[in-house]
């Protein structure tokens, strides 16, 4: 019942998406057929400016002017967000010959600058005092990072596996942790601080059983390779357990966590609407027609919500008692009550100031939270591992390989944690005591120690890469730094679909493949086939949805045409593609080509995306995804397509 239709114009573009909860978006184009306004489900416009380069400018409904200039190259050279005349940011960037990132400028005394190596690597970053220095190996691997005192060291095998990981903090510290791989290259062991966990599959290639310092989880798989299980202690006689059931479009409608089965329901597009008990509603909410949560209501306790032209939230009231929220031109948080934000280098909150309190933070150079003081004689130190947080105060932390970037099992305090399908805290078993359940509700509101793999940090919510999420609000504190990836509400969490993937950094949402996020650690992850050897694609979600399946059908008939001609890739397939895909392989998505490109003209054509030009350049050329340097940045109305792959290119047959 998911549907969307669409009307066109005459040139075939289109100009209204109707959408199966009776909603709608209308788009406008100028004299030269660029997108020129977008009048949302709620009837707010977002208008679009252009110059000869692309996109100049972005005004949305709540008079938030985002205006970019570019230098004569087309390069980006400065981009300012203003509101009613004032300026409240803007940063300005300068290149190196070969059109790098040299340096960028955010304004009151906050700069950093980009050294590249003559292999085009970063090889140097600078922030302000913060400096960090990159070393890699013939190989083009990074083996040594060392950011002032904080230094980083890897190793790996001859195939380029990951054996070892070295931190060693300004105070002498060290964090290590090693792996170890099966003979079919898949990890085998991680461990660190005198704790180990072990991976053990079964035929199919799935990861049939985890072992924590011999504390087993055990996995079950449905017929389609979705995850229908995990069992703390092992299947027979486990401490936790929790169990999924899917519908036959492979959504999760039911999951029994800590003995408690509760039902999903959902609307028309695919949101959120209850969580139930015993048939009972538990969770309730009610969304306006952009999306927006209007009511929410948990274990009987209501919230309701209010929202300006730009989808930000205004008001909230709860007992009675209303918290108001104001925005700035970059469409941050600056007020919330009593309390205010002030933000800095990449939209990171600096500090938090709530009456006689102040919450400061330190960040390191990548972005990833350093340090929080949080005002009453308290602070704490954050180490991270790429997403991946792996130390937090005293506290050494063992991540099992994720979607989300890393998620927690083990930590050097004795606790093990174990863990949902997304990566979120179901419970905590520390050596010596009980099992301890924790019940958070789909958006993440509660005591779980990680959301997703991220910690709740007081004063800023559960800290991501680019944005700090706040589950009791059930939206993203800052506008979306892509712009629009996820549709025109650049506010609301994951689509109002909590319970169904993740967002890998605070910028786009990407559903759940369960059965290939539990075998790889991997997101919407497409295996094609070149020369024999496995090629991995991944594609980030973007606007609209539908792109990536139609993207995925396209390439996925691309894979197999070539393994038809090939029937030693037979054998392959059939060893290492798991059951819903192999479904995929005999019943492709979509059943030829220009069915496919159909889909994808009747998706695209309102972005005005070149899709010829992005198929012939980016599915024609030679990508290291070690090397971001690389990745390809297909940039129009502000949304951006990372694609990345670890093998050579797509075989066009």
């Amino acid at each position: 019942g998911r549907t969307t239709a669409c009307d066109r114009d005459e040139l075939g573009r289109i100009v209204k998406e109707k959408y199966a909860n009776g909603t709608e978006v209308a788009y406008a184009y100028d004299k030269l057929g660029r997108l020129a306004t977008v009048v949302d489900e709620n009837g707010h416009e977002i208008r679009f400016g252009w110059d000869r380069f692309g996109i100049s400018s972005r005004l949305t409904a709540a008079g938030q002017l985002t205006d970019m200039k570019r230098d004569a190259n087309g390069l980006v050279a400065s981009v300012s967000a203003s509101k009613d005349g004032k300026t409240d940011r803007t940063i300005r960037r300068t290149y190196d010959e070969f059109d790098r990132v040299a340096k960028v400028d955010y304004g009151n005394g906050e700069t950093e600058t980009f050294a590249y190596d003559v292999w085009g690597r970063l090889a140097a970053h600078a922030r302000e005092k913060l400096k960090e220095t990159y070393v890699y190996d013939h190989f083009g691997r990074l083996v040594k990072k060392d950011e002032g005192g904080l230094v980083y060291t890897y190793t790996y095998d001859a195939y380029g596996n990951r054996t070892s990981r070295t931190v060693r903090t300004a105070a002498g510290e060290v964090v290590e942790e090693k792996r170890v791989y099966d003979r079919y290259g898949r990890l085998a062991k991680i461990s660190s601080f005198g704790r180990s966990v072990t991976f053990a599959y079964d035929r199919r290639g799935r990861l049939a059983r985890q072992t924590i310092d011999g504390t087993s989880i055990d996995f079950v798989y449905t017929k389609y390779g979705q995850l229908a299980g995990k069992y703390l202690g092992g299947r027979d006689k486990s401490d936790a357990a929790v169990a999924y059931e899917y519908s036959k479009s492979g959504r999760i409608v039911a999951r029994t966590a800590n003995g408690v089965r509760q039902e999903y329901a959902y609307d028309g597009r695919g949101q959120l609407l209850a969580v139930k008990e015993d048939g009972a509603d538990v969770e309730r909410y009610v969304y306006d027609k952009a999306g927006n949560m209007l009511r929410k209501t948990v274990r009987g306790k209501t919230t309701t919500f209010a929202f300006d032209g730009a989808n930000q939230l205004v008001s909230s009231t709860t007992d009675g008692e209303t918290t108001r929220y104001a925005y700035d031109a970059a469409g941050r948080l600056v007020k919330e009550g009593n309390r205010t934000y002030r933000y800095g280098y990449l939209d990171k909150v600096l500090a938090v100031t709530e009456g006689e309190r102040k919450y400061t933070y330190a960040y390191h150079p990548d972005g990833q939270l350093a340090r929080a003081d949080y005002g009453d004689g308290t602070a704490e130190d954050f180490v991270w591992d790429g997403l991946a947080l792996v130390k937090r105060g005293g506290e050494s932390l063992l991540n099992e390989p994720h979607a989300g970037g890393g998620a927690p099992v083990a930590s050097s305090n004795g606790k093990t944690y174990f863990n949902d399908i997304l990566g979120t805290t179901l419970g905590v078993k520390t050596k010596g005591r009980k099992y301890a359940a924790t019940s958070p509700t789909a958006f993440g509101e509660g005591d779980a120690a990680y959301f997703t793999g991220k910690p709740q940090v007081p004063g800023l919510g559960r800290a991501f890469l680019f944005r700090n999420y706040r589950p009791d609000l059930a939206k993203w504190q800052t506008a979306d730094p892509l712009g629009y990836p996820d549709g025109w509400n650049s506010n609301m969490y994951g689509l109002n679909t909590p319970n169904a993937g993740i967002d890998l950094l605070g910028a786009y949402w990407i559903e759940h493949n369960a059965s290939c996020w539990i075998q790889k650690g991997c997101s919407d992850l497409v295996y094609i086939y070149n020369g024999g050897a496995p090629m991995n694609i991944t594609l980030p979600r973007t606007i609209p949805g539908g792109v990536f399946s139609a993207i995925c059908a396209l390439i996925k008939m691309g894979g197999k045409a070539y393994a038809d001609k090939h029937p030693d890739m037979k054998k392959f397939i059939d060893a290492y593609i798991f059951s819903a895909e192999k479904e995929m392989w005999s019943n492709p998505i979509t059943p030829t080509e220009d069915e496919c490109q159909a889909e994808i003209d009747r998706i695209m054509g309102p972005l005005g995306y070149d899709w010829e030009y992005v198929r012939k350049e980016a599915f024609a050329t030679e990508y290291d995804a070690t090397d971001f340097q690389n990745l390809i940045k297909v940039q129009q109305m502000s949304v951006l397509w990372k694609i990345s792959y670890k093998y050579r290119t797509w075989v066009e047959e």
